[in-house]
């Protein structure tokens, strides 16, 4: 079992709002505890969200508790139209995630006060604040959430993994490699749930406005990138049913020299995707090399009397993975020019 460095930091908060409570003559810390807990989250910039947002719900819960018990303590009916008129300005202001605490506190300042209910209500904001500013304080200096690192290797692999796809669809394509297109469908899944779980890091470390570089990207350029990978995988499927429908070898023969020599180079190139991109113009010149080809053999298909003699439907399934294949190709070229 791992325990996540998030529930460490939970547990050390709440130790310390235990510790911390008796020595600023805080005799139950049950308030302080809840705080912390609460504004223990994935960010910083949530914690600090989530512990205001925890702040006014108290201090709503408190006003509000506090104005209708002196209007008559322990009465049934005042208590639960306090509790609607609560729930409906929680409502009003948008903090529906505070009304159960704010209610807590609330029916605190009711049943538990004692008859001293304004110095209930003050020690309860006391205690909340303590407790979010233990949550906020423990969560930013003991290894503050950052993602993007985790995020960017992960999506470097993907793309990687997204060429080498290419070119084992190439492979099939031109009957160089032994098709297993289930395999290759489970590939571009689990490329996909990749690419869903980086955009949810690289979100969260955004929420930081923590731009923290790496290599030449910052956190808001790399999302793009993923956006344009998980574009790229929507027209490898098109590709991959293309694929399943056995497209007969003379129809691929007339372009087979090109797309031999575009799989080549592509295979030369994967090795050094996408370390460094924006500074190999070897690279990028070799990418709108295969692009320009790409367009070229498109282009012989559309505008060639020879392709009068092949299978229609054959016909058109090539020119559509080739128009796929070109849109790939473009948004690969647009990554390594804003890497």
């Amino acid at each position: 079992m791992r325990i996540g460095l998030r529930t460490i930091k939970t547990g050390i908060a709440v130790a310390l709002a235990i510790l911390i409570a008796p020595l600023l003559k805080i005799d139950n810390p049950f308030f302080v505890v809840i705080s912390a807990l609460i504004a223990m989250q994935p960010t910083v910039s949530d914690s600090w969200k989530t512990g205001m947002n925890r702040l006014l719900g108290t201090s709503l819960g408190s006003a509000i508790g506090l104005a209708f018990v002196l209007m008559s303590p322990g009465n049934p009916l005042v208590t639960g139209a306090g509790i609607i008129a609560l729930i409906s300005i929680m409502n009003h202001l948008k903090l529906q995630d505070s009304i159960v605490m704010a209610s807590i506190v609330f029916a605190g300042v009711f049943f538990n006060a004692e008859g001293q209910y304004i110095d209930f209500a003050f020690r309860k904001l006391m205690d909340t604040s303590l407790g979010i500013s233990i949550a906020l304080v423990i969560n930013f200096s003991i290894y503050p959430p950052v993602y993007h690192q985790k995020a960017f290797v992960s999506v470097e692999k993907a793309l990687k993994e997204i060429l080498g796809t290419i070119i084992e669809m190439l492979e099939i394509l031109l009957g160089e490699h032994e098709k297993d297109l289930a395999q290759l469908d489970d590939r571009l899944k689990e490329l996909s749930h990749r690419l869903q779980q980086s955009e949810k890091m690289l979100q969260l470390q955004i929420k930081d406005e923590k731009l923290m570089s790496y290599g030449s990207m910052h956190s808001r350029e790399m999302l793009d990138t993923v956006n344009q990978a998980k574009v790229i995988l929507q027209h490898l499927h098109p590709i991959l049913q293309i694929l399943n429908k056995d497209i007969h070898l003379r129809v691929v023969d007339p372009v087979r020299e090109a797309m031999q020599k575009n799989k080549g180079l592509l295979k030369e190139l994967e090795p050094m995707v996408p370390e460094n991109c924006a500074k190999n113009n070897k690279l990028q010149r070799a990418f709108s090399f295969i692009l320009s080809d790409i367009q070229e053999t498109k282009n012989w298909f559309i505008f060639n009397a020879e392709h009068s003699n092949f299978p229609v439907d054959d016909v058109i399934s090539l020119l559509v993975l080739l128009y796929n294949l070109e849109e790939i190709i473009s948004i690969y070229c647009s990554i390594l020019q804003e890497s």
